[in-house]
Order: C-alpha cells, then structure tokens, then sequence
C-alpha cells in the first residue's frame, strides 16, 4: 500500500482544503453581509432624501398658498379702495350737483 507519509500528507492535504473551504464560505457570507449592508444604507439614505425633498415640497407650497393669500389680500383691499373712491366721487358729483341746482 501506500507509505505512512503518504497517506497523512493526503490528509494533510484533505484538511487544508476543508479549511480552505471553510474559509471562502465565511469570507463569501461576509461579503454578502457587507453588500446587504451596503444596500440597507444605501436605500435608508434614498428615504431620508426623499424625506427632506417632500419636507422642502411641502414648505414650497406653504409659502406659495401664503403668497396667494398675501395676493388676493391685496387685491381685496384694492377693489375696498376703488369702490371706495368711486363712493366718494359718486357722493362729490351728488353734492356738486345740489350745490349747483338752481334753486
């Protein structure tokens, strides 16, 4: 049969790669790890930017809604001055028209 060397250098030689296997296995299984959380970060992060963007949206519109309402104020208190000045001239045109009737 074969030398005694022999043989325990073949299983020398079965126990190198059964650790060597071993090995890759857990190297693999780190580097799969590493990926999963590399893509859990990843995707956290897409959320908060998400996040933040439907925060400055929702701010955007805020200020848009106020600058509407800031608009038509204005253009509420225009029409009060208009009506009013028309108020007044129409009351100026009624009292130049009194004071000018022949009596």
């Amino acid at each position: 049969g074969m030398p005694l060397t022999e043989v325990a250098f073949a299983e020398h030689l079965q126990h190198a790669e059964e650790r060597f296997d071993l090995r890759s296995q857990e190297l693999c299984s780190k580097q799969v790890d590493a990926a999963v959380d590399g893509a859990r970060g990843y995707h956290d992060s897409l959320g908060r930017l998400s996040q933040q963007q439907h925060q400055q949206n929702r701010q955007q519109l805020e200020l848009m809604n106020s600058l509407r309402e800031h608009q038509e104020l204005v253009a509420a208190r225009h029409r009060e001055q208009q009506l009013l000045s028309c108020g007044m001239a129409f009351l100026l045109g009624v009292l130049v028209c009194a004071i000018l009737r022949p009596s």
